[in-house]
């Protein structure tokens, strides 16, 4: 299979704009500015930026379940984290009282007033995280980061390609979210170390 260079090359030549997964997402986008002349790519318009001040919600359990195999799915009620997050953003979340630390978990999807989080066991704080149940409360800071640049455009006039690597399927089903409305197409690739582990296709966003 070809590496994630040669996949963000080959959508750069054919005119097709291409996310990856948050670790590389931004290095796509420089790509695209930077040749944007020679490919004929519209410039990036910047998302608003979050308010200046760190918002700390606690926020209320919705549900928390076991999606994939050690890769949880868990829904926050949260107002003002909801009403502020932009695709790509982050929050830091508490993870108990013997976690000095607070994790860094992607927002995954935005719905009303709560937000989800898409989060995979790699320790003990996220392990803290699964034991969590309907009703109990959660100490979140953010949104933060700057997150995705996106241009609105005519409905129907761009494809989008999203590329993600396990885990890094938890900002994209925001973005797919949030691009749907003017998108010809939106095509998504993900790879998992298992099969099980792929983020079922079901849950994303309908066109």
């Amino acid at each position: 299979m070809r590496d994630g260079f040669a996949i963000r090359r080959t959508a750069a030549e054919r005119r097709i704009p291409c996310f990856t997964s948050l670790d590389t997402a931004r290095a796509a986008i420089d790509i695209l500015v930077r040749d944007k002349t020679r490919l004929s790519c519209p410039a990036p318009c910047v998302l608003p930026q979050q308010e200046a001040a760190v918002n700390r919600e606690i926020c209320e359990v919705v549900s928390n379940i076991e999606l994939m195999p050690g890769i949880y799915l868990m829904w926050l009620q949260a107002p003002e984290i909801a009403r502020r997050a932009h695709a790509g953003q982050f929050v830091m979340v508490a993870c108990g009282t013997e976690q000095t630390l607070r994790r860094p978990i992607s927002v995954h999807s935005v719905e009303h007033d709560k937000f989800a989080l898409l989060y995979a066991v790699v320790g003990k704080g996220t392990e803290q995280l699964t034991h969590l149940k309907t009703g109990s409360n959660l100490d979140v800071l953010g949104p933060m980061g700057n997150g995705f640049q996106i241009s609105p455009m005519p409905a129907g006039t761009l494809s989008y390609l999203m590329i993600a690597g396990g885990i890094g399927i938890a900002p994209l089903r925001f973005l797919v979210e949030k691009v749907k409305p003017w998108c010809r197409q939106i095509i998504v690739l993900q790879g998992a170390a298992t099969a099980s582990k792929l983020y079922p296709k079901d849950l994303l966003p309908k066109k």
